[in-house]
């Protein structure tokens, strides 16, 4: 009998920077009924204006999640991200909310030169969220990261509705 061995493994891709948020300037609403598909959320950021400041974010072939943390310019600053998912892989699709998570940046030094990395994070899910997130918050000047599944969709918008200060989100995809 033949024995066929197969192994499971977990990519160790490095940290990747999803998007920046500006602190100047208007913050975007969340995006409204009317917006909430594929096609109208890249068409309300080409439309420019606060909608410039989603950020798309096209989840790489193959993630099946991620991790996420943030790091900002000003300590004690807090940054508001409301988050959108889709399946785009062939034409327009409807956005599914994903969660409004709430950063605050703390002491630890960051990857960007005088930035500080979030220690705090508060996700609040929809009530019919079939993706949940995994959330660590230490709120002790060390890094806030949370954890979710992708459940095969391909694409997330974030939409920045409190930018305190500049900063930057990054994701580790696995």
């Amino acid at each position: 009998m033949d024995v066929v061995r197969a192994e499971t493994a977990t990519p160790h891709n490095g940290w990747t920077l999803v998007g920046t948020f500006l602190a100047a300037g208007d913050e975007p609403e969340d995006l409204a009924g009317d917006e909430r598909t594929y096609n109208a959320a890249r068409a309300a950021i080409a439309a420019g204006g606060a909608d410039a400041k989603i950020v798309f974010e096209g989840i790489p072939y193959g993630g099946n999640g991620a991790h996420y943390c943030l790091e900002g310019a000003t300590e004690d600053g807090q940054i508001v991200l409301t988050c959108w998912r889709g399946a785009h892989r062939i034409s327009d699709c409807i956005l599914f909310p994903r969660g409004t998570f709430t950063w605050t940046v703390g002491a630890q030094a960051a990857i960007t030169s005088s930035y500080k990395c979030a220690d705090t994070l508060a996700v609040t899910e929809p009530a019919a969220n079939s993706c949940p997130w995994s959330v660590y918050s230490p709120a002790n000047d060390t890094v806030a990261e949370v954890m979710g599944d992708f459940r095969g969709d391909d694409v997330q918008f974030w939409v920045p509705t409190t930018v305190a200060c500049n900063a930057k989100l990054y994701a580790k995809y696995y």
